[in-house]
């Protein structure tokens, strides 16, 4: 398993201290996690030239990460990508969320002002990797139910990156987690890329009449309200 490194990553305006841990394999691969919005600030790998490289976009501090207005490598959640109106209805209750996008602020996107890729989670070292966990709280960004989440970033020796998402709340709710990674030009698609590209936190279906892209808010239960997903 990867070797970690925990070191300061600055500060918050509110005066919070912000933490940054490394994961490094045998074979020098490196991925840098911080304990603001959980976000993948580095991932360095060996390149074609035999020279290790960046391949994700990022930022030099927590101080420049909470300027950011892109989501930047984060957990996005509850809900990623936008919800059209901001409505939700659970069990027959129509819920009203942050109104945060659009050209008039009239839906609702990555879990509201203050989604999970702008909070201070708290980490944990584990023989797996770096796990992240944050504590939403009821009504937060207009969700119902205390949720706890928690997330593992895992490095193997065969390079392999994984990211773990787990939720539990206590009331039916929203979860749709997703990481908001910026990828370098060139890394994706097959290495053509023109310019940086994140993931597509939400797949391909969309509805709504909102003259953007919206999906519908989709709410689940399963056994002990748990979800458990990767990528």
């Amino acid at each position: 398993m990867a070797i970690i490194r925990k070191e300061a990553f600055g500060t918050l305006s509110d005066g919070r201290s912000v933490e940054l841990y490394t994961l490094r394999n045998t074979k020098g691969t490196e991925a840098k996690i911080t304990t603001y919005g959980a976000r993948l600030t580095s991932w360095r790998i060996m390149g074609k030239d035999a020279k290790f490289v960046d391949v994700v976009l990022g930022y030099a501090d927590a101080a420049a990460y909470e300027k950011d207005d892109t989501s930047m490598g984060g957990v996005v959640g509850r809900h990623a990508n936008r919800i059209e109106g901001g409505k939700a209805v659970i069990n027959g209750k129509e819920y009203q969320l942050d109104l945060n996008t659009g050209s008039k602020m009239q839906n609702h996107i990555h879990g509201g002002f203050h989604g999970f890729h702008d909070q201070l989670w708290t980490a944990e070292e584990t023989y797996e990797g770096v796990k992240l966990t944050y504590h939403s709280k009821d009504g937060e960004g207009g969700y119902p139910g205390n949720m706890t989440v928690s997330v593992l970033y895992s490095l193997s020796n065969d390079n392999e990156l994984s990211i773990r998402y787990e939720a539990v709340s206590d009331q039916d709710t929203i979860c749709n987690l997703t990481n908001h990674t910026l990828f370098q030009p060139g890394w994706v698609q097959g290495g053509t890329g023109s310019g940086p590209e994140g993931t597509d936190p939400c797949g391909s279906v969309y509805l709504g009449g909102c003259g953007v892209r919206c999906r519908m808010a989709v709410s689940c239960r399963l056994k002990e309200r748990r979800w458990i997903c990767g990528s």
